[in-house]
């Protein structure tokens, strides 16, 4: 009995294999192995010969070599591309959470000659405020010879404002940027540093375009627009711009000021007249203002 049912399972097999050929094939196909990015296979490969080398420790890298080894593969695409380790503050989110709007009062300087306003946060209500104060001073019986804008400590992501202080202060080409009713703008200084962040990089980037506008500091920052926190697995994450149609065309990087000058950041105390004689940076922007022939020899 037992040999018939032996008998009949290879004749039902036959059939099978009968009315598909392919089933034999089947029977003897193995997994197939998933596929690796040569490039991975590269970075695994070039590891191995720098534990050969004990360049790198045979039990493998650190965490904090790992990290470093990340950030400088995201920084190789886009310097604005940022790695946070697991447990990690970045300043760059904290600005973005940031909604701190002090407003400064302008202050005149060299008799007058020269208007001086700072703004550490480009909000709608701070920015509107600041080109109330800008046009006041324009329509004054003794208008300003010059502008000072201090930017450098501001820092933001409200992008939409970039191109309303552009309209406001800058006499440049229209790129998309409405202009206001004021004519004839004075020249104007924009000082930018190191803790100049956000948007206010966008607006140092649109004075590069004008006739009107010098630059003064040293880089800024070189995070221009709102970066987007992606998770990963270990609870690291990568922050990456959102970049505005309208500014696809900026590098990335630090935006860097057509005049080296130092970087102090601007005096948190009350505006009087003596404290800015402490300030070379604004100083310096002031002498310039005041020579029209110096700033014209120095404008790109």
């Amino acid at each position: 009995m037992k040999t018939i049912y032996t008998i009949l399972f290879f004749i039902t097999t036959a059939m099978l294999f009968a009315a598909n050929p392919d089933a034999a094939a089947l029977q003897h196909m193995e997994p197939e192995a998933p596929k690796i990015d040569p490039f991975y296979r590269k970075i695994h490969d070039v590891l191995e010969i720098l534990k050969q080398k004990k360049i790198v420790n045979e039990n493998g890298l650190t965490e904090n070599e790992k990290n470093r080894i990340v950030e400088a593969l995201l920084k190789s695409i886009r310097s604005d591309l940022r790695y946070i380790p697991s447990n990690s503050k970045d300043l760059v989110m904290e600005c973005a959470k940031s909604s701190q709007s002090h407003i400064f009062q302008p202050v005149s300087l060299r008799n007058g000659r020269i208007i001086y306003f700072r703004i550490d946060y480009l909000s709608d209500d701070s920015v509107s405020k600041l080109i109330v104060n800008y046009e006041k001073s324009l329509s004054a019986s003794n208008a300003p010879e010059g502008v000072v804008l201090d930017l450098r400590n501001c820092r933001s992501f409200e992008i939409q404002n970039a191109g309303r202080i552009a309209s406001a202060f800058f006499n440049m080409p229209t790129q998309n940027i409405q202009k206001n009713g004021v004519k004839n703008q004075p020249n104007c200084a924009i000082l930018i540093g190191e803790t100049t962040i956000g948007t206010p990089e966008a607006v140092t980037w649109l004075a590069e375009k004008s006739k009107n506008v010098i630059t003064l500091g040293v880089p800024s920052a070189g995070m221009p627009f709102k970066p987007e926190m992606i998770k990963l697995p270990d609870n690291s994450s990568l922050l990456v711009p959102q970049i505005p149609d309208a500014y696809k065309d900026m590098p990335d990087g630090p935006v860097k000021p057509v005049i080296d000058a130092i970087s102090i950041k601007a005096v948190n105390q009350q505006h009087e007249q003596g404290v800015f004689a402490e300030d070379p940076c604004v100083m310096k922007a002031s002498d310039m203002l005041i020579s029209l022939k110096t700033f014209n020899k120095v404008k790109r």
